[in-house]
Parts: C-alpha cells; structure tokens; sequence
C-alpha cells in the first residue's frame, strides 16, 4: 500500500484507502484460487456452458455486492467496497463450481473440503504471522517498501513450500519435480 500510494493520484489519498481495498482482495484469495481451479476442472469434463453460467451468476451476485457495500461504506473506501464485491464475486463462484464438479464426479468429497479447508486455514495463519513479522523489518518509506515486497516474495515462497510439506506430507523434493514436470 506504501508503494501504490506514492504514486500519481494515489498519493493526495493516504495510504489507508489503498491498505483497505488490499485487505478486501485478501478476503477473496481462496474463493479466487478455487474458482480459478475449479473453472478449469469443468472445462477439461467439457462442462464449458454450465461452468459459464455459473461464472456469470456468481458475478451478478458481486455486482449486487459492490452496490451494497458502496453504498454501506465511507466514499474514501470505495475501492475497498469493490474489492469486498469482487471477493464476494469469487467465493461464491468457488462454491458454484465445486459444487457442480462434485455432481459430475462425486469429487470433493465433504471430507477432502474439510481436511483442504482445514490446513488451509492453518497455512494463512502462519503465513500471516511471517509476513507480519517481515514487514516489521522495514520502514515507511518507498524503497523500504519495495524491499519489503521482495523480501516477503521469498519468505512467502519458503513458508509456502514449508506448509505444502507439514499439511500435505508432500516433500519439498517432491514438489520441486512436479513443478518441474518431473513427477
């Protein structure tokens, strides 16, 4: 947010306005991660049209979102308030999609969401205190700022790589040669 708002006419605004709408698109990360992954679930079973209208009504309900909660919140935070109606857009499409992937294929299993949900949770928090802690290191100012975008890159990519091993007993050798294609 310390570097967005250093720039053009974000700077005149602050940086809580840009801090705020950074929270909003947080709250929708899992939805969007879902959604994304599910939509291509639904096309590789050739289920492009309902994949589609599902999309298409999970953003109607955003939209419908983003009219409430621009008209709820402060005008300081209407790039929040639309944030808040994207992230409401994705979750829901998340929801829609996996649940029609679960008609085709019986898959997720309430089960597997559970465990998924379950150390997904655990993940976000410990990366959250990391990337608190991170960002302890450094100042206020843009170059600090910058910094600390990189620094928390790295950080986040070893507490990414550390969580995928300790919840899903996945080794970082075997994660390194899927990525890679070789496994």
């Amino acid at each position: 947010a310390r570097v967005a708002s250093s720039f053009g006419q974000a700077a005149s605004q602050g940086v809580a306005p840009i801090a705020h709408a950074l929270a909003m698109f947080g709250l929708g990360l899992l939805g969007y991660g879902m959604s994304f992954t599910m939509t291509r679930v639904l096309f590789s079973l050739s289920d492009v049209k309902r994949a589609s209208m599902l999309v298409a009504a999970a953003a109607i309900m955003g939209v419908c979102a983003m009219t409430v909660a621009s008209a709820v919140m402060s005008d300081s935070d209407r790039a929040a308030a639309l944030a808040l109606g994207y992230g409401t857009t994705q979750t829901l499409s998340a929801a829609l999609l996996t649940w029609r992937a679960h008609q085709l294929t019986g898959y997720p299993t309430r089960r597997s969401i559970g465990r998924l949900g379950v150390g997904s949770l655990a993940a976000a928090v410990v990366a959250g205190v990391v990337m608190f802690g991170v960002g302890q290191w450094f100042d206020h100012t843009r170059l600090a700022s910058v910094a600390a975008i990189v620094v928390a890159g790295c950080v986040g990519a070893v507490v990414f790589v550390a969580c995928v091993g300790v919840f899903t007993g996945v080794r970082p050798r075997t994660l390194a040669g899927r990525a890679g294609g070789g496994g």
